[in-house]
């Protein structure tokens, strides 16, 4: 795909398209929780079919935890909790209700990438289940940079990074269904084949342009700053999955994830302390 969005194909796709059948898209919901939270849901049936719509739920996980830190820090400020353990647990939060699983891709790909192998042998790494020196010094530069973040984000920044939670996950679906795939076998394969992509590269954008025009409502600068510092991620990272692995893997989306909710969060704090 080129730099610019396929609107006429998209517009095309769409008007092709069937109905959505009400089972498909309770099925690919349960399925986004299941996949992508540890929140309980009922037991979803994982046929392909039932994964369509897989991609467009995905930022709803981000809407839960983005409520659930508004409730922590509205909690932990009433009880006078000090600012670096709110931060401490601001870090935690996430990490919590999603298992880690976007914190695990993003360790995988700083091993491969640091190991400055070819290709194939950079995919390889990503699929070995041990954890390399690489994956730990970036796991430690991550919570630090997180932790700092955090720490520096006031009450009246708070809205707006609990909407991040949204846009980063609309960025990496986004990723997810314009990206070539680096390998036929994998989660991200296997959402890729499943999914509607002229659909939910509409439903993504919908998701990113509600969370900025909010943001934008509630901290305009702030909205620019962490906007501009997500959308340079996607960039960033669409670069490298596409010159480094020749197109995404489910490890490459969980890097972008991370590395884009650190990344807001630390322009955010900077732009607080400006």
């Amino acid at each position: 795909m080129g730099s610019r969005f396929p609107f006429k194909e998209w517009k095309e796709n769409l008007q092709g398209m069937e109905k959505p059948q009400a089972y498909e898209l309770y099925n690919s919901f349960l399925i986004a929780f299941s996949m992508y939270s540890r929140i309980p849901v009922p037991k979803a049936d994982w046929k392909k079919e039932n994964m369509k719509y897989v991609m467009c739920f995905f930022p709803l996980v981000g809407a839960v935890i983005g409520i659930l830190m508004g409730i922590l820090w509205a909690v932990g400020i009433a009880i006078h909790l000090p600012r670096l353990l709110l931060a401490a647990f601001s870090v935690a939060l996430p990490l919590a209700l999603t298992g880690g699983i976007h914190l695990d891709g993003f360790l995988d790909t700083s091993d491969a990438r640091h190991s400055c192998l070819a290709r194939e042998e950079k995919l390889r790494i990503m699929d070995d289940p041990h954890t390399g020196a690489f994956a730990l010094i970036a796991a430690g530069t991550w919570f630090c940079l997180e932790l700092g973040g955090w720490s520096g984000i006031t009450m009246k920044a708070l809205p707006v990074m609990c909407l991040s939670f949204v846009s980063s996950r609309a960025l990496s679906g986004y990723l997810v269904l314009t990206l070539p795939k680096a390998k036929d076998k994998g989660l991200n394969a296997t959402f890729s084949d499943a999914a509607e992509k002229s659909l939910g590269q509409v439903v993504m954008l919908v998701y990113f342009l509600v969370c900025a025009i909010w943001m934008l409502l509630l901290r305009p600068v702030l909205e620019i700053v962490a906007m501009a510092a997500a959308v340079l991620t996607w960039f960033y990272v669409r670069k490298v999955a596409q010159k480094e692995f020749g197109g995404l893997t489910g490890d490459l989306a969980g890097y972008f994830l991370s590395l884009c909710e650190m990344v807001m969060v630390v322009a955010a704090a900077v732009a607080c302390s400006i």
